[in-house]
């Protein structure tokens, strides 16, 4: 009859014992956004609402007009408006090269770039930015579409699109990894593409 009630007993206690740790979860949870709730006032920098300003470097693959490819280093400078923590308009300035079969090779763009953020909260974001201007390329004895090898500096449309996380690191400043696609010069004979990641300090 006691290993009966004990069988009868096991699943009941096997409940309450899984609802009672189900309880303790959700109770230490809560206090811990009560905790965060709790935390002092949000400093004038948590609207995250002014100037804009973002520097970094990056590496990557630059290929020239899809026929040659190379590594290429990168340098970003980003200054601009934050409308808050979603969304902010900038001006972009950066300047990349590689090394090739034919010489050395430089791209600089200067563009205007918004960046918006699918996800966010105090700590961590997700977002996407775009940006459009002008290219300029120049190549050391770079190798023409006729044949002809020279010196040369080309001007034309540059686009940059990218996919990126902010981590928060307290005050307005924050980190930024990110995959990002570069065109410089869309529209005359030498068209650079670099695909690569970069790692920026945001002020914002």
């Amino acid at each position: 009859m006691i290993r009966a009630l004990q069988t009868s007993l096991s699943p009941r206690f096997a409940a309450l014992l899984a609802c009672a740790l189900l309880l303790g979860a959700a109770t230490a949870a809560r206090a811990d956004r009560w905790e965060r709730d709790d935390a002092p006032a949000p400093g004038p920098w948590d609207a995250h609402r002014g100037v804009y300003f973002a520097g970094g470097v990056g590496a990557g693959v630059q290929l020239v007009g899809y026929q040659d490819s190379a590594a290429a280093g990168q340098g970003e400078l980003r200054l601009g408006y934050s409308f808050g923590r979603r969304f902010q308009i900038y001006l972009d300035a950066d300047l990349s090269g590689s090394s090739h079969d034919f010489g050395r090779l430089t791209a600089s763009d200067v563009m205007i770039g918004l960046r918006y953020f699918l996800y966010t909260d105090r700590f961590v974001g997700v977002y996407v930015r775009g940006a459009l201007g002008l290219g300029i390329v120049t190549g050391v004895n770079a190798i023409y579409n006729d044949g002809i090898a020279g010196d040369d500096t080309e001007y034309g449309i540059a686009e940059s699109y990218a996919l990126g996380m902010e981590f928060r690191l307290g005050g307005p400043w924050s980190i930024s990894p990110e995959v990002f696609y570069r065109r410089t010069n869309e529209t005359n004979d030498i068209r650079v593409d670099t695909l690569g990641i970069g790692l920026l300090i945001n002020f914002n």
